[in-house]
């Protein structure tokens, strides 16, 4: 019976060797076909990877590659599980930071700016500490908390001038936030298209005042032609939707010009800070 034990041992043995050398050939099998950009057939094996790899040898790569495989498809929320599940593999503080600020990156992406934040609270800012207080000023800045994102970003300014400019940059977001949407959508009602020639969009304006002009000058005819009733039923069901649509154009387009403004800005106060 002595004989039989030693020969499963000797067989469970080679089984494990056997095992070890196809678990590390179907990893770099994985790595070369993800260098080779075939996402999906890298994806499957690295899957197969975790399965079979008991002692953790490749989990942490592994999880890391699927997160970048998710993220190219867009899959934000299995991309931050395979992040989480990384983070807690390594013990590498410098790894857990670059983990954490992809997650950051990945709610940024997604405008989760307060999810972004939490993230950030939790990094250890001694790595990082001007990329940490970077991606914090330009969160406070998108969710137009203005005076938290100057805090954050004045960490970064290195001269005096630079923190005047600053300075300045932020008050001309505060004064761009001030811009009412409502305000240009009720010019356009009193006075179609006007908003729209306020707001820069020429082409749309004109559109606007041809249309609305020429459907007020149809209903006219046809109520003096046929009769008021005959116009109040053909004509102004048109009138009254592009006359309201052209109103709620305006609104959505001064939001959009509002963001664009936000946006140039808010470039303006990155460049600021990084070419010092």
């Amino acid at each position: 019976m002595k004989w039989i034990k030693i020969l499963c041992l000797v067989i469970s043995s080679c089984h494990l060797n056997v095992s070890a050398q196809n678990l590390a050939q179907t990893y770099q099998f994985a790595v070369d076909q993800y260098a080779l950009g075939n996402r999906n057939v890298a994806e499957k094996a690295f899957k197969r990877v975790l399965f079979f790899d008991r002692e953790n040898q490749y989990r942490t790569e592994c999880l890391l590659k699927l997160a970048e495989i998710s993220d190219s498809s867009d899959d934000q929320l299995t991309t931050l599980n395979y992040l989480d599940q990384a983070y807690f593999q390594t013990s590498d503080p410098y790894l857990q930071n670059t983990i954490q600020f992809n997650r950051v990156k990945i709610f940024i992406e997604t405008s989760a700016y307060q999810k972004a934040l939490a993230e950030l609270y939790q990094i250890d800012t001694e790595i990082y500490p001007d990329r940490v207080s970077l991606y914090e000023g330009y969160c406070h800045y998108m969710l137009r908390d203005f005076l938290s994102a100057e805090a954050a970003f004045s960490t970064l300014c290195r001269t005096p001038a630079s923190k005047m400019e600053l300075t300045d940059l932020i008050s001309k977001g505060l004064q761009i936030e001030k811009l009412n949407p409502k305000t240009y959508e009720v010019i356009s009602y009193l006075f179609p298209g006007l908003g729209q020639i306020i707001l820069g969009d020429a082409r749309n304006s004109v559109n606007s005042i041809l249309l609305n002009g020429t459907l007020v000058v149809l209903f006219i005819d046809t109520a003096r032609k046929l009769s008021f009733f005959d116009a109040t039923i053909s004509v102004l069901p048109w009138l009254f939707r592009y006359y309201t649509g052209g109103a709620k154009l305006t609104r959505s387009l001064a939001l959009q010009k509002k963001g664009e403004k936000h946006e140039e800005n808010l470039m303006q106060i990155i460049k600021t800070i990084t070419h010092q």
